[in-house]
Parts: structure tokens; C-alpha cells; sequence
């Protein structure tokens, strides 16, 4: 009984690593593009907030007026507009 349980975590565990291989979760798909995630134009005046993610200066200056967060991930930022 303790082989069967073993051998199923172990079939488990091969399938979900196989799995995140195969189907990566990358939340920063459009930054490595170099494109602002917020208008999805080129960034050409970057902002770069506390939690890593970067932004056109002119779409995180509105996002900041609405509430100071990252749009990406949802972390509070002290990003103040200039």
C-alpha cells in the first residue's frame, strides 16, 4: 500500500512539473517586448515601480491619479507623478 502511494505522489509530481513546463505563467509577457502593459505602446519614457514592473511615464502619471498601485500586480506604490 505505501509503494502504491508512493508511486502516485511520485506520477503526480512528474505530471504538474511537466505541466509548468510545458505552460509557463509569465506576467511580465509584454515587458519583455519592451511595451507599457497599461496602452500596449513601446515604452519610450520608463517608469520602473518598487515591485519591478515598468510603465510609460504618461499612462503610470493617470494610473497613480486614480490609485497608487501597480497595475500589474496590485502592490501599493509610492510613485509620485512629476
Amino acid at each position: 500500500m505505501k509503494h502504491r502511494l508512493y508511486f502516485y505522489l511520485l506520477m503526480v509530481t512528474a505530471a504538474l512539473s511537466s505541466m509548468s513546463v510545458l505552460h509557463p505563467i509569465n506576467t511580465k509577457r509584454t515587458q519583455k517586448n519592451n511595451q507599457c502593459t497599461i496602452c500596449s505602446d513601446p515604452i519610450t519614457d520608463p517608469v520602473t515601480l518598487e515591485c519591478g514592473h515598468t510603465f510609460n511615464r504618461r499612462c503610470m502619471n493617470k494610473q497613480v491619479k486614480k490609485k497608487a498601485i501597480c497595475p500589474t500586480c496590485k502592490r501599493a506604490t509610492t510613485y509620485q507623478p512629476r
